[in-house]
Order: structure tokens, then sequence, then C-alpha cells
């Protein structure tokens, strides 16, 4: 797709539609993006890698991005091109379906690619998320109180059915959100624009 994968310095009006269309952002958004994208791209590829993605600073807060970008397919040696970069930040838009998002949080807690989130599964993400803060014990009780809660059919495992049925209701789907601003903005929202 010309541009987007490209090295040159502006979208095309059809690409730009396009990628309306295929990701649901508005063309000013896409446009926006596509500036903030190459300021990612430091060595103008036309592509960024995992670390300059993780250069930005609502994803690389986030204590589970690295095994969201696992579950997105997207490795330490891996380099993506903006419809890529799109793609990957349609899924946290403000208005994409909660389930989506839904979706790829379960698949982070789905390590073994079941299909069912075991209680083992919740420990370790649990752990990668808390470090050392809490106890093994503080651990395992949370992991009980969510496997009681989650767990319908009380098999010890939470299908998607069930994970999403119980979270889309409290409202976790609207906090896996990405903002999208101005790229010459120095700060929206509480947060600072990647330099």
């Amino acid at each position: 797709m010309g541009a987007a994968g490209s090295k040159e310095d502006e979208l095309r009006r059809e690409e730009i539609e396009e990628l309306e269309e295929q990701t649901g952002f508005t063309g000013d958004q896409v446009l926006e993006l596509y500036k903030r994208f190459r300021k990612l791209d430091t060595e103008a590829h036309g592509t960024i890698t995992r670390s300059e993605l993780l250069r930005i600073p609502e994803l690389s807060m986030n204590p589970i991005v690295e095994r969201v970008l696992a579950r997105l397919h997207f490795s330490e040696t891996s380099r993506i091109n903006f419809t890529d970069f799109l793609n990957i930040l349609a899924v946290f838009r403000p208005k994409s379906d909660p389930k989506d998002r839904l979706r790829v949080l379960f698949d982070v807690f789905d390590e073994d690619s079941q299909g069912l989130i075991s209680r083992e599964n919740i420990i370790s993400v649990l752990k990668s998320m808390v470090g050392t803060q809490l106890t093994t014990e503080e651990i395992e009780g949370i992991v009980d109180a969510v496997v009681e809660d989650m767990d319908a059919d009380k098999d010890g495992r939470i299908s998607f059915e069930d994970f999403s049925a119980r979270l889309l209701h409290g409202g976790l789907p609207d906090k896996m959100t990405v903002p999208v601003w101005h790229s010459d903005d120095d700060e929206v929202d509480g947060y600072k624009a990647v330099a």
C-alpha cells in the first residue's frame, strides 16, 4: 500500500480513505497517527521496531504491554509498517468494539492458548504486574477471588464468555483505550507527546 508502508512523506487521499474504512479512525486521526508514526520511525525506513513503538508513553507505562505485543505477534525483531501500526492501535480506539479489547486481554491471560484461563495463568500475569509488591499468599487470595467470581460453571477455568460477561459491564474496556492527539501538542490529557 504505497506510502502506508514506505518512506514517502505523505499519504494519498485513497490510502487515507482505505485506512479509515479498515481501522475506524477518522481521516484526521489517520494523519495525526501518521505524523506520530514518522516521529517514532527514527531511521526513516517506513517501519518501526518494538522498542520504537514502546516510546509511546501510554504503551510503555502498561505493566502487561510485553504480553499484549506478544499476543499481537509483534516480536523483538519484528518491524511494522504504518498500516500494521494503525491496526494495532485500532483495537484500543475508544470507539472500537469493547469485546475486541477484552479478547486481547483474555489472550494475554490465556498464555497456553487453550481458550480458557486457568488459575495458574492468572497467577503468572498477576506476578508480572505486581512483582514483589505482594506475597504469594496475597496473590493466591486475589486469584481465588477472581476465579470464584468469574468461573460460571465452577470448573476452575474461565471461558471468554464468562470473562467478557463479567468485565464488559464493569467498565474495564473503557479503560483499555489509547487516546489520539495532535502530534504538535506538547501535552494532551495528561500525556506528553512523543518527541
